[in-house]
């Protein structure tokens, strides 16, 4: 069977990925994706994200989340540039530094790539402002889902956070204390219909939006007549929502504006936790508006010549491009495997940790990602392929393995995409590059937007 042949071939589906299909598709280049068609680890993002670096020196802190008793922390760095002298002057090998971006850099082109994604369900936060994560706690965010931008608390600001008792990631009771804990607002819950009357109890909120759409679809005004007649009489000045607003991202739109248009305060949806669905409503999105072809299945190995990567084999045939960009991931996503031999498996590439190639890939191990482990900064959670400064793969001498593959996302080494708070930024901002690298390997200039203004 002869392989298929195409100018730029792209090896996963999430958020790098598919910004790098874009740039590409946008500079005119005919260009293929290899993706399996279950979602990746972009169906989990929480709504809030960051791009300039971590808010804390512990990384439960940094990303908004720690358990019932625990201590609120008191020295979150809020502005871009304490986060990003934080990140810079702790992470020697982050992907940032080895491309040689500045803060500006970094602003600049994670705002292209965001013009360049065209998803009306993300925003870039211009305002340095804190967001009460899904447990409540302070998170400096840099982008957030449009559901969410409004959530962000005011001194004062008289708050209702409104109960849904079948989803069972939610915890409304807990993002009250956490509120009423900090200097400045005041919470109390809401219960209304449907939402309180929503039966069973899942762990996925877009099963739970399912439900609620059907319930909105049949009686439209339900939820508002609910909500109208509490929050007049509480006198609230911001409602948080369940997140579970609409199943999709136009759903979303629409019941939000609605609310919004009804209700006498400011209306938003939550941040979420696991299972999120500001990452199920981005993860469709993307896969249903994905402007190149797209192979449903996973790449298996790569066939190369003196200096190119010439075809990859895949589970559903072979591929051959001038131009190839790795976006697959780590670990959850599979890109990267989770037990020795600590190897990227379709290169057969040599992983780096801490600047180095890893010494002894056959026995090195990966702690369990459910384990407790996963909050420490162990060294094996900054493993991935190093690269250049044109984000070409290494080998274990610091050599590119070959002159037209570019990685991207997650599968970079350098970074913990928990702990240092530039987890969206490096897959917006490498997704972009990795395709400006492919298109110039054809002799193609990228796309370069001029970022339309957004607000907070």
């Amino acid at each position: 069977m002869n392989p298929r042949r195409t100018q730029i071939a792209i090896i996963g589906g999430g958020l790098a990925g598919q910004c790098a299909a874009r740039t590409v598709h946008m500079a005119g280049a005919d260009a293929l994706m290899i993706c399996p068609s279950s979602p990746g680890i972009t169906a989990l993002w929480g709504g809030l994200g960051q791009v300039f670096g971590p808010s804390s020196d512990f990384p439960s802190r940094s990303v908004g989340l720690f358990g019932q008793g625990a201590t609120l922390p008191s020295n979150i760095r809020v502005t871009r540039a304490d986060r990003f002298f934080a990140l810079t002057h702790s992470r020697q090998f982050h992907p940032y530094l080895r491309l040689g971006l500045n803060q500006d850099a970094v602003d600049t082109t994670s705002l292209q790539a965001l013009e360049i994604l065209n998803y009306p369900g993300i925003k870039s936060i211009r305002e340095e402002i804190v967001f009460p994560s899904a447990a409540g706690a302070p998170f400096p965010a840099d982008i957030a889902a449009t559901s969410v931008v409004d959530s962000a608390i005011m001194r004062g600001d008289r708050v209702g956070v409104v109960a849904c008792p079948a989803l069972g990631d939610w915890f409304p009771s807990r993002l009250i204390d956490t509120l009423n804990s900090l200097e400045g607002p005041e919470a109390q819950l809401i219960e209304a219909a449907p939402l309180s009357q929503i039966p069973g109890r899942s762990k996925h909120s877009a099963a739970v939006a399912a439900q609620l759409d059907a319930l909105l679809n049949a009686e439209p005004m339900l939820l508002i007549d609910a909500l109208l007649a509490q929050v007049t009489r509480r006198e609230i000045d911001l409602l948080i929502l369940p997140p579970c607003i609409g199943q999709t991202s136009a759903k979303n739109e629409a019941w939000m504006e609605a609310l919004r248009d009804a209700l006498p305060c400011r209306v938003a949806e939550s941040a979420a936790a696991r299972n999120s669905i500001h990452g199920w409503r981005l993860d469709r999105y993307l896969r249903a508006n994905n402007p190149v072809d797209c192979l449903k299945g996973r790449a298996l190995t790569a066939d190369r010549g003196t200096s190119s990567v010439t075809n990859i084999e895949t589970e559903v045939g072979s591929i051959q491009a001038d131009a190839y960009i790795l976006a697959t991931g780590r670990w959850m996503g599979r890109g990267l495997p989770a037990a020795a031999p600590l190897r990227e498996q379709i290169l057969n590439a040599d992983l780096w940790m801490d600047g180095a190639p890893i010494s002894d890939p056959d026995r090195a191990w990966i702690p369990h990602l459910l384990e407790r482990q996963v909050w420490q900064d162990h060294p094996y959670f900054r493993a991935g392929l190093a690269t250049d400064s044109d984000l070409r793969p290494l080998d274990q001498n610091g050599a590119p393995l070959a002159d037209n593959i570019f990685a991207a996302g997650r599968v970079l080494a350098g970074y913990n995409a928990i702990w240092d708070g530039t987890t969206e930024g490096v897959d917006l901002i490498t997704g972009y590059l990795a395709a400006k690298n492919a298109l110039a390997q054809i002799g193609l200039d990228a796309p370069t937007p001029t970022p339309a203004p957004q607000g907070a």
